[in-house]
């Protein structure tokens, strides 16, 4: 009966084509813990060598990024035995190709164990010239240099012969060293003995011939002379050959060291996740051999972000804390590519720092990508970020015959923006000057002006009154100031709301984005990505409330958007929740957009309990809206993916095939007060 029961199960087995499995065996293995991944490899023996080169050569395409600490265990044979491959082996029966292999203490025999251990390690780690992987740990600036520790301990493990190279360079210099010192000592001795010989045959000629006394010791000093003469040849030969010869010992060991560094593969370490700024840290990159993708710049009112201790204990910045301008020098020693910078938490409490003058980070060329997470964008730093990349620089050369122009060279790199609107209230009760007088340039107005019958001279009510009742004029000014229309580098621009700010409403009229991208059509030719999720499209109820926009307006309402027609580049759009049905109405008028993520900075909450309809007061689409928004998505033939992010709740589909779910989704999302 169970022999009956085996061949069923032989029958009803379908074996998998070799071929097949190797070309799904990069899916297989995608973003899978390195357990996973071993016990895929230990399928068979051609199995093991394609995912050998995959691990080993690839792993940005299966996403395999350990931690350093773990890849540096790893390179322990005997911990990673115990950890990791001695379990896995165990529990499919397979007896270890280390299990044979004679641990005795001679050089030849634990030269092998080292090789046939090595070749049995899934990460051929000696192949690898860049080492992709991830550093967690807590925030400190200790100035203490971890990352020396780490590159220290990689160079030892990965190349065995690391320290016995440096050992044999001292063992060699000092070999030759004593070379010499004998050399040297035979030679003096030679000398000595030869003197001593000599002095003897003058004194016996002396004694034996008296009658040819001039004579013999004229001879005798000629031959002493001679002898002296050809013992110094003698020594100078001597010192030379040494000489030589310790040259020649110095070259091959130089030689053999920079064969040994050729031996060792291993360039670079890419930290492929966000790294906390340890900002006094002097070489964080260890001279280029670390690469810090992106960092995270973090502050509140215990910690701040000076590059040094003259920095820290400088008057002025003790003074404000705020306002102070802030070198930003670390970044040029960490020459990251990407910064997300943070304070404590999101509210105006007494442990957040929200510094104004962010300016000195723009002296970084290596960034490309700036994100305000939890944060303020300064006004200052709004429009120089962006016009800094409009600018372009001539360098010229001068000859005596001639002046000529060199290459034009764009000054900044930044590819991608994700700033917040600018909280000009915040900026001017904390009496920035400089945020006052661009108020005053943006409304294109004087101090006089405003000022009044003020006798005190303080301004700074009459500018918040001001800023209030010109909200949206000083807004579309800020944004035509930034002249995006020109920017020739930027690929992404996302603008979401301040953090102490309740919304910014976008008006039943084009002006804002005719402002954003230029009235007569954006020349950018870059921009793919535009947020606009700062922006609330809101009606006024009879009670003078902001309320959602009834169904019967959204087609006016999406004409506030219609200015991005005229910029077929940009392809995906970024909104908030509420302002979705105005949105996708504008995809549907738009075929350029294929792609819209929904935001919202309100907490969202998803009721997954199975009931076909959970719409209650809290829920954020009524069943009017949700049917809209299916018809919307049915209408629509260029949108392609629609994308959620709120909070932790992240969700991608395909317009097409996921419409069911899509709907059931909005069907399931409340507000939570």
């Amino acid at each position: 009966m169970n022999n009956h029961n085996k061949n069923n199960d032989y029958e009803n087995t379908i074996k998998l084509n070799n071929l097949v499995f190797i070309d799904l065996l990069s899916y297989l293995l995608y973003d899978s813990t390195f357990k996973r991944i071993l016990e895929i490899s230990l399928l068979n023996k051609s199995i093991f060598k394609y995912v050998q080169q995959i691990i080993t050569h690839q792993q940005q395409i299966i996403k395999f990024f350990p931690r350093i600490h773990s890849f540096i265990s790893y390179l322990d044979d005997e911990k990673r035995k115990k950890e990791i491959g001695e379990p896995v082996l165990k529990k499919r029966n397979i007896e270890s190709p280390l299990s044979n292999i004679n641990y005795s203490s001679s050089s030849s025999n634990i030269k092998n164990y080292h090789y046939e251990g090595y070749k049995y390690k899934l990460i051929q780690y000696k192949e690898m010239e860049n080492l992709y992987c991830t550093f967690k740990c807590e925030f400190n600036n200790s100035g203490f240099n971890v990352f020396d520790v780490f590159k220290q301990s990689l160079m030892v493990l990965v190349d065995q012969n690391y320290n016995n190279n440096n050992n044999n360079n001292n063992n060699n210099n000092n070999n030759n060293n004593n070379n010499n010192n004998n050399n040297n000592n035979n030679n003096n001795n030679n000398n000595n003995n030869n003197n001593n010989n000599n002095n003897n045959n003058n004194n016996n000629n002396n004694n034996n011939n008296n009658n040819n006394n001039n004579n013999n010791n004229n001879n005798n000093n000629n031959n002493n002379n001679n002898n002296n003469n050809n013992n110094n040849n003698n020594n100078n030969n001597n010192n030379n050959n040494n000489n030589n010869n310790n040259n020649n010992n110095n070259n091959n060991n130089n030689n053999n060291n920079n064969n040994n560094n050729n031996n060792n593969k291993l360039k670079n370490v890419i930290f492929t996740n966000r790294i906390w700024a340890d900002t006094y840290n002097r070489n964080p990159t260890c001279d280029g051999f670390f690469i810090f993708n992106k960092l995270a710049l973090f502050w509140n009112e215990e910690i701040y972000p000076c590059s040094s201790t003259f920095e820290y204990y400088d008057y002025n910045f003790r003074d404000n804390y705020i306002l102070f301008e802030y070198s930003f020098e670390f970044l040029n020693r960490y020459k990251p590519k990407n910064i997300h910078i943070t304070t404590k938490c999101q509210s105006y409490d007494s442990d957040s720092l929200h510094i104004q003058n962010l300016n000195r980070i723009l002296n970084c060329e290596t960034i490309e990508k700036i994100k305000f997470k939890y944060h303020e964008t300064p006004s200052l730093f709004f429009k120089n970020v962006i016009t800094k990349s409009n600018t372009k620089s001539n360098t010229t050369t001068t000859t005596t015959t001639k002046t000529t122009t060199a290459t034009t060279k764009i000054t900044t790199t930044i590819k991608s923006l994700h700033l917040r609107l600018p909280n000009f209230k915040y900026e001017i009760e904390k009496l920035n000057f400089d945020s006052m007088d661009l108020v005053r340039k943006l409304l294109n107005c004087n101090e006089e002006s405003y000022n009044g019958d003020n006798d005190d001279g303080d301004d700074t009510d009459l500018l918040i009154k001001l800023i209030k009742d010109k909200e949206y004029e000083l807004i579309c000014n800020l944004l035509k100031e930034c002249n995006l229309s020109n920017n020739k580098i930027l690929k992404e621009f996302v603008i979401l709301n301040p953090i102490k700010y309740d919304y910014f409403i976008l008006k039943d009229s084009p002006i804002l984005l005719e402002s954003l991208l230029g009235g007569d059509g954006c020349n950018n030719q870059t921009l793919t990505t535009l947020g606009l999720s700062g922006f609330k499209i809101r009606k006024l109820n009879g009670d003078k409330k902001y309320v959602k926009t009834p169904i019967t307006e959204i087609m006016e309402s999406s004409k506030t958007l219609s200015p991005l027609i005229n910029v077929p580049t940009i392809s995906t759009l970024h909104c908030e929740v509420f302002s979705l049905l105005s949105f996708l109405q504008h995809c549907n008028d738009n075929s350029n957009i294929k792609r819209l993520i929904v935001t919202s900075d309100q907490t969202i909450y998803f009721n997954n309990k199975n009931i076909q309809s959970f719409i209650t007061d809290s829920s954020i689409f009524n069943d009017q809206e949700i049917q809209f928004i299916s018809n919307l998505l049915k209408q629509n033939k260029s949108l392609q993916y629609l994308e959620i992010k709120f909070g932790n709740i992240k969700k991608k589909w395909d317009t097409l095939n996921d419409f069911g779910e899509i709907i059931h989704f909005f069907y399931k999302i409340i507000l939570l007060d």
